[in-house]
């Protein structure tokens, strides 16, 4: 049997990763705390797991004040995929920008000269 079929071995002891800063700029943050946690499934063998593990895991891991931002998603974590949740969280974190307001913006900026 090749490498390639064998499912990756589970680390034990591996140390999750810390819970979200939510403080400062939430949408980089968020993207990196994602992408963190990301990593950790890939290297703990948890990301081939089911959604109500992987769910469960994240709430778990994104801490105390990610729980909260979830419970104002009026969900059940127990009907959610892993893939819904994500989607919730960074819809939350990091909104689409509405391009005309930014275009607007920049083009009607007015600079101050400092002279």
């Amino acid at each position: 049997m090749s490498d390639e079929n064998q499912k990756p071995k589970k680390l034990s002891g591996m140390s999750s990763p810390q819970p979200m800063v939510m403080n400062g700029n939430v949408a980089q943050q968020w993207k990196k705390w994602l992408q963190s946690f990301k990593f950790y499934l890939r290297a703990s063998g948890l990301d081939e797991e089911s959604d109500g593990r992987k769910v469960a895991l994240f709430l778990h891991v994104i801490g105390e004040k990610g729980v909260d931002v979830f419970n104002t998603f009026g969900k059940d974590e127990d009907n959610i995929t892993y893939d819904e949740l994500i989607k919730l969280f960074q819809n939350h974190f990091a909104p689409k920008v509405n391009l005309t307001y930014e275009c607007h913006n920049f083009f009607t900026y007015k600079s101050t000269s400092s002279t």
